[in-house]
């Protein structure tokens, strides 16, 4: 996970290692809240996708819907984040984009028929 901070309204060590239970793997993302050089930083707190979230984010990033499909799995994924990451454009857009990296699929599998 990214280097740890001190972030207003985080999660306990104790909620985090209780999702981590849970859902297996968590996922942090860090956010600027603008492109001031000392801007305040901001978290979101994501879960691995199931596999019918990674479907319909896979199905929205092969129409060229990136910002939906981080939308989505930010709507779906989320734990716990900076409550600008609700009420800022710019800033959830960051974080929607990110929140597409979130699962990645194994290298491209081969189809032959026996």
């Amino acid at each position: 996970m990214a280097e740890k901070k001190t972030f207003k309204g985080y999660p306990s060590k104790a909620l985090l290692d209780e999702w981590k239970n849970k859902y297996g793997k968590i996922f942090q993302v860090v956010v600027p809240a603008s492109t001031a050089p000392d801007a305040e930083q901001l978290f979101a707190i994501l879960r691995k996708p199931n596999m019918s979230e990674m479907a319909v984010a896979s199905s929205l990033n092969s129409q060229d819907k990136t910002l939906d499909a981080g939308n989505y799995i930010l709507d779906n994924c989320k734990l716990a984040c900076s409550q600008e990451i609700e009420t800022e454009d710019l800033v959830r857009a960051s974080v929607a984009i990110a929140s597409t990296k979130v699962f990645t699929f194994l290298p491209k599998a081969d189809l032959t028929e026996l």
